[in-house]
Parts: structure tokens; sequence; C-alpha cells
């Protein structure tokens, strides 16, 4: 994307908020809109810091909304239909992000523009089809608590993560290109990865991240296919959430969502910041932490 087209796209983007703001304030009056500020303004916090940890990391922002939302006292419900809600803003602002930097880097995206789009396909179609099976059949099926499942699988990635950062193994030329093998393995654990994101609304992009992670691709086109498998997968789970359970806190995505855009864009920047050992690591204690901590 050129410079000029990017300016472009900002100022229709800000366009886009200035206008709509404006009919709101139109709408419901100044007086309506800073009583919700004030109640749920501090969620706007939480959505730019949540983004900024998903997109960083591809774990998704289930990682820090769930946690958050469950200490203020949402059900279990209500936490996960407001975080799938957010991160369907969050993780597609990411994707974009990601998408341009690898785009603009013109030697990496040409040597693994290829193994971009099979994987996220690969791994999107398999995720999104653990995601129909599981609210359509297997969401009466699931009785367990959600908090357990988070706090259980959270551990189990982390620990994987840091057993991973902490043994690397030996080194080698970093992969580009996705053999049969990978394929097999790839396809049934987005699968379950689908499952257990329509459940907790994180899951799909640990067990990628970690999967690639594993079999040495790099670590900055690792987090990208799982930010980008992340949004195509909340994204299929949102309209259930809408419709069947009908448990979104609205209030509370109209302050975070937004925040969530702009933490998707920094995310990247964030990661790009840290570095791949230092994200690999950053990731493992955070995911690990936050299913101790829960």
């Amino acid at each position: 994307m050129s410079s000029r087209s990017r300016v472009l796209l900002l100022i229709a983007v800000a366009s886009y908020f200035m206008v709509s703001g404006a009919l709101f304030l139109q709408i419901n009056g100044g007086q309506w809109v800073l009583s919700k500020a004030v109640e749920f303004g501090h969620f706007f916090l939480l959505g730019i810091g949540g983004a900024i940890v998903a997109n960083a990391t591809g774990a998704g922002g289930g990682i820090v909304f769930i946690p958050a939302f469950s200490t203020l006292g949402l059900s279990q419900s209500e936490a996960l239909s407001t975080s799938i809600m957010i991160q369907c803003f969050g993780m597609t602002a990411g994707t974009i992000s990601w998408f341009i930097s690898l785009k603009s880097r013109v030697t990496i995206y040409q040597r693994y523009r290829h193994f971009l789009v099979r994987a996220i396909l690969t791994a999107g179609l398999s995720s999104v089809t653990g995601v129909v099976v599981s609210q359509l059949w297997l969401r009466s099926e699931i009785t367990v608590s959600m908090l357990t499942v988070f706090s259980v699988l959270s551990i189990l990635f982390g620990l994987i993560l840091l057993f991973s950062n902490l043994y690397p193994g030996a080194k080698t030329f970093p992969k580009a290109v996705m053999t049969a093998p990978y394929y097999f393995l790839m396809i049934p654990l987005c699968f379950v990865g689908g499952v257990i994101t329509s459940v907790i609304s994180i899951g799909v992009g640990e067990i990628l991240l970690i999967l690639l992670f594993l079999c040495k691709y790099p670590v900055h086109v690792s987090i990208c296919v799982a930010v980008c498998v992340s949004a195509i997968t909340v994204i299929c789970c949102a309209p259930y959430q809408m419709i069947a359970e009908q448990t979104v806190v609205w209030d509370i995505v109209a302050f975070a969502a937004p925040a969530a855009v702009a933490g998707g864009i920094l995310g990247r920047y964030f990661a790009l910041l840290l570095g791949a050992s230092r994200i690999k690591l950053f990731c493992a204690i955070w995911i690990l932490a936050t299913g101790i901590m829960i």
C-alpha cells in the first residue's frame, strides 16, 4: 500500500467515525453519552490493552478479556459473548496491520506468501468447522466451567511455549513451505481449536502459534497466521452469540471495540519492538500467568 493510499484510508476511517459520532450524539444527546462514558469508559483502556497483547502474540484477546470480565462480575455467557465481539474488531484490525507490514517487506512476502495463503485457508476452514460443530451440536454437552477450561488450557499452552523457548533445539533455517504432514497435523488441531474458541473465546490462536513455533516457522510470520485465523474464527463465532445467546454487553463493546481497533494496529509494532525471542517468552509468561491467576 502506497503512502498516499494509507493517508486516504486514514482520512476515510476518521471521517466515518466523525460522522457516526455526530449522528450518535444528535440522536442520544450529550448527557446520555457522558453518563455512559463515566460508567463504561474504563473498558476503552481494557480494549486497547487486550488487543495489543492479542495481536502482538497471536493468542487472541480473550486471554485478557475473559479474566477481566469475570473479575468485574459478568456471567460466563456475557464474558464469552462480549469478548468475542470485541475480538472481531481487534483481530480484524490486527490482520490488516500484519498483512500490510509483511507485504511492505518485499523479500519476506515473496518467500512466504504461498505459505501464508495455504496455512490461513487450511487452519481457518478447520477452525470454522470446529466452531460450527461446537455451536450446533456440542454446546449443550459441555458442562465444565468456562473458567476451569480457560485456566487449565492457558497453563498447558503457557508451559509448552515456555519449554519451547527455553529448549529450542538445534537452529535450522526457517521453513517456508507446507508439507503433507503439517497439513494433516494442522487440520485436526485447528478443528479442536475452533471448538475451544467457541467455548472460551481463545484456543485456536494459541494452538496454531505453538504448532508453527515448534515447526520452526519464523516468529512474525507465525504470529501473522495466528492473528488471521483467530480473526476468522471469532467472526464466525459472533452470529451465534448475537442471535442465539443474546448475552453481548453492548455498552462494553461500544467503548472497547474502537480501542481494540487501535490496539490491533499497535500490537504489530509491539511485537516488532520486542523481537522474536522476547515475544515468544512474553507470550509464554503472559498465558501461563493468566491461567494461574484466574
